[in-house]
């Protein structure tokens, strides 16, 4: 058995035709050339190009016809545009922010709604009264018109919010009380030597009463206007002179 015929492939088959055909012609020839007699019997005669050219069209048409397929690969750039377009991403909602007064109120009693423009405007504190006990109360925070935004300085902010409370003399807010209203502050200066401690010293008429409630209820609208800045700078330690005095000893001390 001859190994390399049976290994070959089937379509490979016109070659040894086309290779038979040229040994028939090359034999015609030979024999015709070596025997003079013998061309005179043969009456034909034989075109070996057109011979050649007919079993090479033929292969050529038979290889043709077994070819496979050719699939087209898609370029990037084609995969690429094929592909479906990204969805896009939810729009966050904005903060609330105001340009102008949302209602006749010169103030905005922040909720939950509006809690979120603490971290962009300065506030000041009022009480709510949870009943009629003076020292059961809340501290609500406000903001009043125009708003104040906060400018990233410490002491800046802090003596704008002390500034603004001092100047509110309204007793009540919708149904809130600012007993602030009776004292009649100056501010003086701010001292942060001892950071983290801040010192603040001021002035004037502090508005103390004969009820301690009352008092201390005023003592926490001005502590909690300040810390309302001073935590956002991780100052936590604040004293608060009254001229030489301490102004805790003055408003709650016996």
């Amino acid at each position: 058995m001859n190994i390399t015929e049976k290994s070959m492939p089937a379509k490979m088959s016109n070659s040894r035709f086309v290779r038979n055909s040229l040994m028939v012609i090359m034999s015609t020839v030979l024999f015709v050339g070596c025997n003079p007699s013998a061309s005179t019997e043969i009456s034909t005669t034989v075109d070996i190009g057109a011979v050649q050219t007919s079993a090479i069209s033929t292969f050529a048409a038979d290889l043709t016809a077994s070819a496979p397929t050719v699939t087209i690969i898609p370029t990037v750039t084609q995969i690429f545009t094929q592909l479906p377009s990204p969805t896009p991403l939810p729009t966050a909602t904005p903060i609330v922010t105001f340009t102008s007064m949302p209602t006749s109120s010169p103030y905005l009693v922040l909720d939950a709604t509006t809690m979120d423009l603490l971290k962009t405007y300065i506030p000041f504190y009022v009480v709510d009264r949870a009943s009629d006990d003076p020292c059961v109360y809340y501290l609500q925070p406000v903001l009043s018109y125009p708003l104040l935004p906060r400018t990233g300085s410490l002491e800046a902010d802090v003596t704008t919010a002390l500034n603004n409370l001092f100047s509110i003399k309204d007793k009540t807010i919708g149904r809130f009380s600012n007993p602030f209203s009776a004292s009649g502050h100056t501010l003086v200066s701010i001292d942060m030597k001892d950071s983290p401690l801040m010192k603040i010293t001021i002035t004037g008429w502090p508005g103390r009463t004969e009820n301690a409630c009352t008092n201390h209820a005023m003592r926490d609208q001005i502590f909690n206007t300040i810390y309302s800045i001073s935590y956002s700078f991780g100052i936590n330690d604040v004293v608060i002179w009254q001229d030489d005095f301490l102004y805790d000893d003055y408003m709650i001390g016996g």
